[in-house]
Protein backbone atom coordinates (compact mmCIF):
# COMPACT_ATOMS: atom_id res chain seq x y z
CA UNK A 1 0.00 0.00 0.00
CA UNK A 2 1.30 3.44 -0.90
CA UNK A 3 1.83 6.12 1.70
CA UNK A 4 -0.82 8.32 0.07
CA UNK A 5 -3.37 5.49 0.37
CA UNK A 6 -2.53 4.98 4.04
CA UNK A 7 -2.75 8.73 4.69
CA UNK A 8 -6.20 8.78 3.07
CA UNK A 9 -7.40 5.92 5.29
CA UNK A 10 -6.06 7.64 8.41
CA UNK A 11 -7.76 10.91 7.44
CA UNK A 12 -11.06 9.10 6.82
CA UNK A 13 -10.84 7.35 10.20
CA UNK A 14 -10.08 10.64 11.98
CA UNK A 15 -13.03 12.33 10.26
CA UNK A 16 -15.29 9.47 11.32
CA UNK A 17 -14.13 9.80 14.95
CA UNK A 18 -14.75 13.56 14.83
CA UNK A 19 -18.35 12.87 13.76
CA UNK A 20 -18.88 10.09 16.31
CA UNK A 21 -17.36 11.84 19.32
CA UNK A 22 -17.98 15.54 19.79
CA UNK A 23 -17.44 18.04 22.54
CA UNK A 24 -20.19 20.55 23.14
CA UNK A 25 -21.14 22.95 25.95
CA UNK A 26 -22.52 20.05 28.03
CA UNK A 27 -19.74 17.51 27.63
CA UNK A 28 -18.36 14.81 25.38
CA UNK A 29 -21.02 13.03 23.35
CA UNK A 30 -20.35 9.58 21.94
CA UNK A 31 -22.63 8.97 18.97
CA UNK A 32 -22.33 5.23 18.74
CA UNK A 33 -25.21 2.78 19.12
CA UNK A 34 -27.00 5.52 21.03
CA UNK A 35 -25.83 8.87 22.34
CA UNK A 36 -23.79 8.64 25.53
CA UNK A 37 -22.72 11.87 27.21
CA UNK A 38 -20.00 12.49 29.77
CA UNK A 39 -20.74 15.91 31.26
CA UNK A 40 -17.85 18.31 31.75
CA UNK A 41 -18.99 18.91 35.33
CA UNK A 42 -18.31 15.24 36.12
CA UNK A 43 -14.64 15.56 35.13
CA UNK A 44 -13.32 17.94 37.78
CA UNK A 45 -9.78 16.57 37.99
CA UNK A 46 -7.48 13.89 36.64
CA UNK A 47 -8.80 11.29 39.11
CA UNK A 48 -12.31 11.81 37.72
CA UNK A 49 -10.91 11.36 34.22
CA UNK A 50 -9.29 8.05 35.17
CA UNK A 51 -12.58 6.89 36.70
CA UNK A 52 -14.40 7.73 33.49
CA UNK A 53 -11.81 5.91 31.40
CA UNK A 54 -12.20 2.84 33.58
CA UNK A 55 -15.99 3.07 33.27
CA UNK A 56 -15.94 3.59 29.51
CA UNK A 57 -13.60 0.65 28.90
CA UNK A 58 -16.39 -1.61 30.14
CA UNK A 59 -18.52 -0.55 27.17
CA UNK A 60 -18.47 -2.82 24.11
CA UNK A 61 -18.35 0.15 21.76
CA UNK A 62 -15.41 1.91 23.44
CA UNK A 63 -12.19 1.44 21.46
CA UNK A 64 -8.65 2.71 21.83
CA UNK A 65 -9.33 5.14 18.98
CA UNK A 66 -12.34 6.51 20.84
CA UNK A 67 -10.25 6.74 23.99
CA UNK A 68 -7.74 8.91 22.14
CA UNK A 69 -10.45 11.22 20.84
CA UNK A 70 -12.06 11.43 24.31
CA UNK A 71 -8.72 12.34 25.90
CA UNK A 72 -8.03 14.98 23.24
CA UNK A 73 -11.41 16.62 23.83
CA UNK A 74 -11.06 16.58 27.62
CA UNK A 75 -7.51 17.94 27.49
CA UNK A 76 -8.59 20.74 25.16
CA UNK A 77 -11.63 21.72 27.26
CA UNK A 78 -9.87 21.52 30.62
CA UNK A 79 -6.60 22.95 29.26
CA UNK A 80 -4.72 19.95 30.65
CA UNK A 81 -1.47 18.64 29.20
CA UNK A 82 -2.05 14.89 29.07
CA UNK A 83 1.04 14.19 26.98
CA UNK A 84 4.33 13.07 28.50
CA UNK A 85 6.42 15.65 26.67
CA UNK A 86 6.15 19.30 27.84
Amino acid sequence: MKFSEMAKIVAENEAKLEREIVGNKVGVVFRCASDYTVEWSRIRNEADLVSWIYHLTEKDWFTTERLGRFLDLVAEKKKWNLHCAP
